[in-house]
């Protein structure tokens, strides 16, 4: 029985007979607001006929005139009963019958909810009063689409987030990323923006990988990532688009620091993370507003001297505090929507 509160999410994944209007398996989901588990349940049957309702039991689920393929996902919300629960189709184009070139980006796309996310960035990004409220109001639909996009992703993907509406930003474990990779960039072509956990399962292989072209913004944050892997990354060819480094909560020391500044695969980042690790961050310090955050005031440290110096150029990511002053530490969007 289905506790009240909770949501089942159905997808169909095989055809049982030959007809379009014929029965199909549905693999089902359970969640609710405490906690997120998936149970696999088989054997499930979505017909083609009547109204949109369940049977018996949450087994079997019929439907009127939608032609349900594989991959289509069906939403029911429990009212306390099992026998009530009312399913409604979430997906409004059914998805292709095999993940294929930007069907993810296809079926989630919203162009008036892009619009209103990027009204309320350029709201935030002006502090206009109203930015919260315009955020505030955008929550609901945002968490369905992030759902129902890691439905869709699977291939280890544990979070997803939009970007004006885009599936542009994703949590991945490593061995994920590098099996999985290009047919999670090939399916939502707009991601831009990784954060990697397990990192330690691949280790610096990671960075060999060629689907990081194009990737503006990496999170490695609290990987167990050392100096021998920043020299790894360092050479890679296949990071020169990121713009955006948060390698927080690591055992990097200056060594680290100084093969940054020097790696030309580095040369465009905007924004280093680099708190929390064996040697302080170079960064510029900066003092902030006490009301809204703000940085009012910046200073160069020794060691980001020094590193300049060692480079023979200026490095952007040493003066983020000051070019990200309205909102610092700059998330991955910020750093994307910069001029």
């Amino acid at each position: 029985m289905t506790g009240k509160g909770r949501a089942l999410l159905y997808r169909a994944t095989q055809q049982t007979t030959a007809s379009p209007r014929g029965s199909y398996r549905v693999k089902k989901f359970e969640r609710n607001s405490t906690s997120k588990r998936s149970a696999t349940s088989y054997g499930t049957e979505v017909t083609l006929a009547g109204e949109v309702k369940v049977v018996r039991d949450m087994e079997r689920v019929a439907y009127g005139r939608n032609r349900i393929v594989r991959g289509q996902i069906i939403k029911g919300r429990s009212t306390g009963s099992s026998k009530r629960l009312q399913p409604v189709l979430v997906a409004a184009q059914p998805p292709p019958s095999s993940p294929t070139q930007g069907d993810v980006e296809a079926q989630l796309f919203d162009p008036d909810l892009a619009e209103r996310m990027r009204a309320a960035r350029l709201a935030r990004e002006a502090r206009k009063p109203n930015w919260a409220k315009l955020r505030k109001a955008l929550r609901p639909e945002l968490e369905q689409k992030r759902d129902d996009a890691l439905t869709l992703l699977g291939d280890g993907v544990s979070a997803v987030d939009l970007h004006d509406g885009r599936v542009a930003e994703l949590v991945v474990p490593a061995r994920s990323f590098m099996d999985h990779g290009a047919r999670l960039l090939e399916r939502a072509p707009w991601v831009r923006h990784l954060h990697i956990t397990d990192y330690r399962e691949v280790g610096p292989s990671l960075f060999e990988a060629s689907v990081f072209r194009g990737i503006q913004s990496l999170g490695l944050v609290r990987q167990g990532l050392t100096d021998d892997d920043i020299v790894v990354m360092a050479q890679s060819p296949h990071i020169g688009s990121l713009r955006w480094l948060d390698l927080s909560g690591n055992r990097l020391t200056g060594r680290a620091h100084e093969t940054i500044a020097c790696s030309s695969s580095l040369a465009r980042l905007a924004y280093l993370g680099l708190d929390d690790n064996a040697s302080p961050s170079p960064v510029d310090r900066a003092s902030s507003d006490v009301f809204d955050g703000a940085i009012v005031e910046t200073w160069t440290t020794e060691a980001g001297r020094s590193l300049e110096r060692k480079a023979r150029r200026r490095l952007a990511w040493l003066h983020a505090p000051e070019r990200f002053s309205r909102s610092y530490p700059p998330t991955p969007l910020d750093v994307a929507t910069a001029q």
